[in-house]
């Protein structure tokens, strides 16, 4: 994990992100994604509208959550 973490702080330092959507199926292993992105996004000091949706195994949207910038 924190590899990833590692690389989104660099990507979110150089890049010029104005948001950020986090999209991820609702099973175990992509449950650490949202704070992976949650956590490079601060260590980066970036302040960015992030959304974060949650897709089930049918295609169906489960959950759209709007975290504060």
């Amino acid at each position: 994990v924190q590899e990833y973490i590692q690389k989104f702080v660099a990507i979110f330092k150089t890049a010029g992100i104005n948001s950020v959507t986090v999209v991820l199926m609702d099973v175990p292993c992509c449950r650490g994604l949202p704070y992976v992105v949650e956590k490079s996004l601060a260590l980066a000091g970036k302040k960015v509208p992030t959304e974060i949706v949650v897709v089930g195994s049918r295609g169906d949207i489960l959950v759209r959550e709007r975290l504060a910038a």
